[in-house]
């Protein structure tokens, strides 16, 4: 037993990231599962609405404009005066108190304006979108997709919620309550598709996904919900200023997170437009795979980052930069491992079951997108160091890395193929993106980060 937590300590493996590796291992033996599912019960045109679905649905991302990373990493900040009471209350400093319900409060209007307005607008958008095509005139697509965008405008408004509670140090309940959905999310989709529900599958996810989140909250934070309803909590003279602390980095998110739609969502919607519901179809399942073996190796590093606000509150830096670097380098030992994995996993299944297999791009642009991921992982990690001092740095390299994506994904979906845009992509990122990331931290971590550390080393000593 020593010695297994020995090896769980030496490879970063805490309660949170238990989790996530929990999830990602039920997704490991899941995937395959529905795959299999959506070959057999979905046309190859179905196929294409289902994923097609997700990459219009990301657009939420103009709606949330980033602000739930901007929520985490303030309510990092001032949890740092902070502890939980066991009735799922807050208690500590009066000032982050206050200013930390504010911040709550607001955000929860604020989110509940944004659903709305989501859900109206997304309506014709879906309609404008597949209803002109004669691809779509044998798919029933309009009650799943009306479904997907209420549950999600409901998923959307109680997200700033679970925002606030992760920046607060409850990184493992959070991996704990989002791993219950996947289980819930990924059983419900299953019952869909075997009685034949098609494109219902993608709404019962945001169901679950919905139903989970509010059974959870309801559980555990009824103390911080009664604190909301006080207004003896929240002091006038004490509360975060939407306009001189939030929205300087919260306008800077906003961009490079709505441009960072057109690095990750674009692909889909352009190989639909521009080669067919078939090729959509392959690229959505194959950026699925990617995004599995990411989303594992990220968990190393997405969750430190409200420790990160909270040391940076206390003005540990020496800590912050012990931590961020261990973090890093395990998120990207773990990307190449399960990058090299999922490429074996790809070429065993078109070898030996060619008839799913063909539902997925070729394994050399499997390879290329998983290549691109783990830069992205790269980056992501130094984005979440800088982020965390309540700045965002990458607002030029989104803009830029989104307008050169924008041009490769669209010339190479309406004269090229599939293929050509992985690899296309691949090699953008590793010639443009990295290297301008790592220029942009290199010089903020100097003004950030070195200037910090010799502060306090000279006052330690």
């Amino acid at each position: 037993m020593e010695r297994i937590k020995f090896l769980l300590q030496k490879l970063g493996i805490d309660k949170a990231i238990s989790f996530v590796l929990l999830g990602r291992g039920f997704s490991f033996i899941a995937q395959p599962i529905t795959l299999y599912l959506i070959a057999k019960f979905f046309s190859p045109t179905e196929q294409g609405f289902y994923y097609t679905f997700g990459s219009i649905l990301a657009t939420s991302i103009f709606f949330e404009l980033g602000l739930g990373l901007v929520l985490t990493q303030f309510a990092s900040h001032e949890f740092a005066l902070l502890k939980w009471n066991s009735d799922g209350s807050l208690s500590g400093d009066e000032i982050s108190l206050s200013r930390l319900l504010s911040l709550l409060k607001m955000s929860m209007k604020w989110y509940g304006i944004l659903s709305i307005i989501f859900f109206i607008v997304l309506i014709p958008v879906g309609m404008l979108f597949f209803s002109p095509t004669s691809q779509s005139s044998n798919v029933e697509y309009f009650i799943p997709w009306i479904l997907l965008l209420f549950f999600s405008a409901l998923g959307l408004y109680i997200f700033p919620l679970l925002a606030i509670i992760e920046g607060c140090g409850r990184v493992i309940d959070i991996q704990r309550m989002r791993f219950y959905q996947l289980i819930y999310g990924v059983l419900s989709v299953w019952i869909i598709i075997f009685m034949k529900g098609t494109l219902l599958a993608a709404s019962i996810l945001a169901f679950t996904s919905f139903v989970v989140s509010i059974v959870w909250l309801n559980k555990n934070f009824k103390g911080l919900f009664s604190q909301l309803k006080g207004l003896s909590n929240i002091k006038a003279n004490f509360q975060i200023s939407w306009r001189k602390e939030i929205f300087p980095m919260q306008w800077r998110i906003a961009i490079s997170w709505s441009f960072g739609y057109f690095i990750y969502q674009l692909f889909n919607p352009l190989l639909f437009k521009y080669q067919s519901a078939t090729i959509a179809g392959q690229m959505g399942m194959s950026m699925q795979v990617a995004n599995v073996v990411m989303g594992t190796s990220a968990a190393w590093i997405s969750t430190k980052f409200p420790l990160y606000g909270s040391l940076i509150k206390k003005k540990q830096y020496k800590e912050l930069d012990k931590l961020a670097f261990r973090s890093s380098s395990q998120a990207v030992f773990f990307s190449v491992g399960l990058s090299i994995a999922a490429v074996i996993f790809v070429h065993f299944l078109k070898t030996y079951y060619p008839h799913f297999g063909q539902r997925i791009l070729s394994t050399a642009a499997i390879a290329a997108l998983l290549f691109s991921n783990i830069i992205n992982v790269i980056i992501a990690s130094m984005a979440g160091y800088l982020r965390a001092h309540k700045e965002e740095p990458y607002l030029i390299n989104s803009v830029i890395g989104a307008i050169i994506t924008s041009i490769v994904a669209w010339t190479c979906a309406k004269y090229f193929n599939a293929d050509i845009l992985c690899y296309t992509i691949a090699v953008t990122n590793l010639l443009i993106g990295l290297p301008f990331a790592v220029f942009i931290f290199r010089k903020k971590r100097i003004d950030w980060g070195a200037d910090k550390i010799r502060m306090e080393l000279t006052e330690v000593n």
